[in-house]
């Protein structure tokens, strides 16, 4: 009997669990509709009121008592403040940032220092935590940080420019001794990448942002700019929609929180002087039209959001009203993958009830980056009892709003006294990449001048080839080919006035690494039969085909100018136990080393040395893997006169080792590749299995650890063809439920070799495994609850 739970994302669109979200011709991913719906599902007090400890703190750390809101606090809005009081003077009652948290520095997109604490976890998702605009900075969000870092996440808590006394502690400041400005949100979104890039270059891949009030506007303001792509998604609290518009309507709140915060209650005058700072030249209006989150959904600030997000508002919220969260959703009632909810009760950013905001920022970040559960939990620290109606039952209807609604509350024209003076434009020009190809990237480059815009751009590469040039600055971003050799890269802009600005970068292309002749790689995906296991033991007792169970593996491990990188997964189903490592410590031919008693001959073979976690039931801890094998050959089972692919794989100091598992260490399903020679540290190279002329192909199946589903809502599986042929390749993805009953659905893969299948995941136990022709990937096993 066949079940019709699958189908490839292609031929179908998944409907919305709850009303309509979307206009018609928009499609929201299926994962984005059912995590709406789950976090919407989550009961929601408004009378909530958090007491007692914090178990993110140590007793020590927290303060007998938190207000009940994390605003400036003190005399807060009513009076002018000195020019630099002490942080205490403005300071609720703050916790100090919990151990593993480390104060550090940052340098922004313009050269502006910043401060942040930061806590790192290895291998786990990040989170970038956004305070709003008061005197505290990071101080204000500093609870938000420690359930996080509590729950699994790497974190970063940045402040603003200018925020959080940072020109009183040494940041924020010019060599001459002037202060940078806060713009309210442009530059104050760069500051944000720059976060969010520091936690991936410290190995953080899956980052998330958590932004509150000018911070939640701040994300938006940094999702249409994130040209290099590293926020994967975002969850945000009473963003401001347009600054201008806001300033505007609020006009006396605005007047006191500058007061407060810069110590100047003129927002056309602050921004003015900040404007003229040699690290800006801006006008106040070029600002606050680059200070609005409504633009930036519209792609009129970047490229447009690129990453899924959720934005919550509260109706009875002074600071930014709920009209805010009309004109929001006067953007994303028409955008894929966003959506704006308003409750009736929450106040302003934190929202009253505390555990429902902890748990709502689990549920999403958790389902976005952390799916499998590997590193992350899901458990609120705050001190509150678990109560209310779902949210989504409470929410204001925002479905009906369209975009004439939004744009009818909107401030339209210049709110400040527009600027007579030229402003020459500003060039920004970023470099990246590796090896001899590098980016080439002008697009954070500006008029600085209302009005006005950008008419001509010019990048040379510096080394005789004709400059790229073009007339929208959004095309400014080209990749270049060098020789080996030092090259100065410059950027022109030029405006619609005639004004022109350069910027300038050097870069250096080395030469080839005369010591290694090629990069050595090994990649592998399937399956070892592990003994069928009881209580957790195996029985190795076992000879029959029904007493064996699949212990489901996938490995890609290479080493490329000198560095190593690549992961291992591997999932023990019978055992309940999960490997998963991505800090690779060596790589090698393994010529001459016992692998379970084989010894290897240095040609065919590898071994490779991993650090991660391991996790065995609920238990999980770090721990060191070692890996080697064979690569036998095309067919990874073995056919004719070719062997099986050999592996296997054990913790290091013991405790688990996949050849106690399995009556040998020969795969039985999928395929081992060695892609490229091994380079030893003596030179001596091994030879890749497929250097005959053979197309070796790998088919890997992932989530590779995925475990749980809910039950009804939808699941995406992939799979990855690699090697040979891989693009437009027919995979058949097949199934056996508990039930005993099968299936199949077959979908051709992409340009990059990536078939996608939708899943509406049923009741029980099902196992997964797709085909390419005769070639069979790693299982996925899901439990659906």
């Amino acid at each position: 009997m066949k079940h019709t739970l699958l189908i490839a994302i292609a031929a179908v669109m998944v409907g919305n669990l709850l009303a309509p979200r979307l206009a018609e011709g928009e499609v929201n991913s299926p994962e984005y509709d059912a995590l709406v719906d789950r976090v919407l599902a989550l009961p929601y007090n408004p009378a909530a009121v958090p007491f007692g400890n914090d178990s993110a703190f140590d007793a020590d750390d927290y303060p007998a008592a938190f207000p009940l809101t994390d605003l400036a606090g003190g005399t807060c809005c009513t009076s002018e403040v000195p020019d630099q009081p002490p942080l205490a003077d403005l300071a609720p009652p703050f916790a100090e940032f919990p151990d593993g948290f480390e104060l550090i520095e940052l340098e922004s997109y313009d050269g502006t220092p910043l401060h942040a604490f930061a806590a790192l976890r290895p291998g786990a998702p990040g989170i970038v935590v956004m305070h709003g605009f008061n005197t505290n900075g990071k101080y204000s969000i500093v609870r938000y940080a420690a359930f996080l870092y509590a729950n699994g996440y790497s974190v970063i808590a940045p402040d603003h420019r200018d925020m959080g006394r940072e020109w009183a502690r040494g940041g924020s400041y010019h060599s001459d001794g002037t202060r940078h400005g806060q713009t309210l949100g442009w530059k104050e979104a760069q500051d944000l990448l720059t976060a969010a890039e520091w936690l991936n270059a410290n190995g953080t891949t899956e980052i998330g942002v958590l932004g509150f009030s000018e911070g939640a506007q701040n994300t938006i303001l940094a999702l249409g700019i994130d040209y290099k792509g590293v926020i994967d998604t975002a969850l945000t609290f009473s963003a401001p929609a347009d600054q201008k518009t806001l300033a505007d309507r609020n006009s006396e709140t605005t007047s006191a929180l500058l007061t407060t915060v810069v110590n100047n209650p003129d927002l056309c005058a602050y921004l003015a002087t900040v404007g003229a700072g040699p690290e800006f030249s801006a006008t106040a209006n070029f600002i606050l039209d680059n200070d609005s989150a409504v633009d930036t959904l519209d792609g009129l600030l970047g490229d447009g959001v690129n990453a899924p997000a959720l934005h919550f508002y509260s109706n009875d919220d002074e600071l930014v009203p709920a009209w805010n969260a009309t004109i929001l959703a006067s953007r994303t009632n028409t955008m894929a993958d966003q959506h704006t909810v308003l409750l009736p009760f929450g106040n302003h950013a934190y929202f009253v009830d505390r555990y429902w905001t902890q748990l709502a920022a689990l549920t999403w970040f958790g389902e976005w980056l952390d799916p499998d559960g590997s590193h992350t939990t899901a458990t609120p620290t705050v001190n509150q009892s678990f109560g209310g109606t779902p949210a989504g039952d409470q929410q204001m209807d925002l479905s009906g709003v369209t975009r004439a609604d939004g744009d009818a509350e909107r401030f339209i024209g210049d709110l400040c006294e527009p600027s007579t003076d030229p402003v020459d434009p500003t060039a920004i020009l970023e470099v990246s990449g590796e090896d001899t190809t590098r980016r080439l990237d002008g697009r954070r480059s500006y008029t600085g001048w209302e009005g006005h815009q950008l008419v001509a751009w010019s990048i040379d590469p510096s080394d005789g080839s004709a400059p790229a040039t073009g007339t929208d600055i959004s095309d400014a971003n080209i990749e270049h080919s060098y020789a080996p050799g030092t090259y100065t890269v410059t950027l022109t802009v030029t405006d619609d006035n005639g004004g022109q600005d350069t910027a300038s970068e050097s870069i250096e292309i080395d030469g080839p690494d005369t010591e290694v002749s090629s990069d050595g790689r090994v990649h592998g995906s399937g399956y070892l039969r592990g003994f069928r296991s009881e209580n957790g033991e195996s029985d190795s007792d076992s000879d029959s085909d029904s007493d064996f169970e699949k212990i489901d593996f996938s490995f890609n491990v290479k080493v490329k100018k000198g560095n190593l990188e690549g992961k291992l997964k591997l999932k023990d189903k019978g055992l309940d136990l999960k490997i998963d490592a991505k800090n690779v410590t060596s790589l090698s031919t393994g010529a001459g080393l016992s692998c379970d008693g084989v010894v290897l001959d240095g040609v065919n073979s590898f071994a490779f040395t991993v650090q991660g976690t391991l996790k065995v039931g609920k238990e999980k801890q770090a721990a060191a893997f070692f890996a080697c094998g064979i690569d036998n050959g095309k067919h990874g089972k073995g056919k004719g006169s070719q062997a099986p692919d050999y592996l296997y794989v054990e913790v290091s100091g013991g405790g688990y080792s996949t050849g106690s598992r399995a009556p040998d260490n020969d795969i039985d399903g999928g395929n081992i590749h060695l892609h490229d020679p091994i380079v030893s540290s003596s030179g001596e190279a091994g030879q890749a299995a497929a250097a005959s002329g053979e197309q070796q192909q790998v088919l890997t199946l992932g989530p590779e650890l995925q475990t749980d589903a809910m039950t009804g809502a939808p699941l995406v599986l992939s799979a990855t063809l690699e090697g040979g042929s891989a693009a437009n390749a027919p995979i058949t993805l097949r199934w056996l439920a508990d039930d005993g009953s099968t299936g199949d659905v077959t979908s051709v893969t992409n340009a990059a070799g990536v078939s996608l299948f939708a899943i509406t995941m049923p009741q029980g136990d099902v196992t997964f495994t797709a085909w390419a022709d005769e070639l069979d990937s790693n299982s996925v096993r899901v439990t659906g609850r």
